[in-house]
């Protein structure tokens, strides 16, 4: 029982006992800590500036292309401001372009300097600023214009005469077929009518000159006899009047086709050959009769002397057989 006691005694004790408290490091002074300065005056310290000693580089700064940290992210010349931009070259013809460039303080290999950007098909070698223009329906020198300074203007030449329609244009550097650069015809439709042409009779202006059958017109008479000669009274001025007309005009009765100028003079009273004498009066004359000159008036001619007349001349006979015509006591 009394060992019992003492050890409940004991126990009791150890119970009631308190550890004594451990002094608090955080407020006894640590003469060995040293406070963050801002050495370059930047306003970071040494805490968050990777470079206290030049006021330049700080979180705040802007990265440039230098070889240094400027704004202390741990990357070195990363999207600097007064980085380049280059130009990838696709084609091969010294001009980059835009849509595929990057920004970048040294070049990259297979980029361009800055200034040779401005390629407008980057796929197509003849094409870059300032290639010369060609006509291919792109815009070679990329200045926002196609094909300039090559058009021309063409004219529709619908009748394939070689000759184009003024009112049916086309501006444009190679055309193709159908269109020239003369613009005269003055019918498209016809490919005998353009100024190339020749005028011919048919009431066409076949030259484009502006006149109709012109140089080929004429007066023409009419022939109602049909002897070929016309009446100069009675004419037309045409190319081609057609029958019935005749270009001489010396008929003087083109009602008698026996009368005209290549008709033989007859015994008939009429001006056969319309040269304004008639019969006797004319000494083309034929068909008359043969008189016998009658010197001694016995109504006998003398055989060799004799003249064919329509009408009996003065001093002449119709019978001849006279031997002896200075005395009418001898005859036949």
């Amino acid at each position: 029982m009394r060992v019992l006691a003492t050890a409940a005694l004991i126990l009791a004790l150890s119970a009631c006992r308190t550890d004594p408290e451990k002094p608090d490091t955080d407020t006894i002074p640590d003469d060995t800590a040293v406070e963050p300065v801002d050495a370059d005056g930047d306003g970071f310290t040494t805490d968050d500036d990777c470079d206290d000693g030049d006021a330049a580089v700080n979180p705040d700064a802007d990265e440039t292309c230098n070889g240094v940290d400027d704004d202390c992210d741990g990357d070195v010349d990363e999207d600097a401001v007064d980085a380049s931009t280059w130009y990838a070259d696709n084609d091969g013809d010294g001009w980059g372009s835009e849509a595929d460039a990057v920004e970048a303080c040294e070049q990259p290999d297979g980029y361009l300097d800055p200034a040779l950007g401005g390629d407008c098909d980057d796929a197509d070698p003849t094409t870059y600023p300032d290639a010369p223009e060609r006509c291919d329906g792109l815009d070679n020198d990329c200045d926002g214009e196609i094909d300039e300074d090559l058009n021309e203007l063409w004219y529709a030449d619908a009748d394939g005469d070689g000759y184009g329609n003024a009112e049916n244009t086309l501006e444009s550097c190679d055309p193709g077929d159908g269109w020239v650069e003369d613009s005269s015809d003055c019918d498209d439709s016809n490919s005998s009518v353009n100024p190339g042409a020749t005028e011919v009779c048919n009431d066409l202006d076949d030259d484009c000159d502006g006149e109709v059958d012109e140089d080929l017109e004429s007066t023409w008479y009419a022939d109602m006899d049909g002897d070929g000669f016309g009446d100069p009274d009675s004419s037309t001025f045409d190319c081609e009047p057609g029958a019935g007309w005749v270009e001489d005009a010396q008929d003087c009765d083109d009602a008698n086709s026996d009368i005209h100028p290549d008709a033989d003079e007859i015994c008939d009273t009429l001006d056969n050959d319309c040269d304004g004498l008639i019969d006797d009066a004319d000494d083309s004359v034929s068909g008359g009769e043969t008189w016998y000159s009658d010197a001694d008036g016995d109504g006998y001619g003398d055989d060799a002397s004799t003249t064919t007349a329509c009408e009996q001349p003065s001093g002449t006979a119709a019978y001849g057989g006279d031997c002896d015509d200075t005395d009418a006591a001898y005859n036949p």
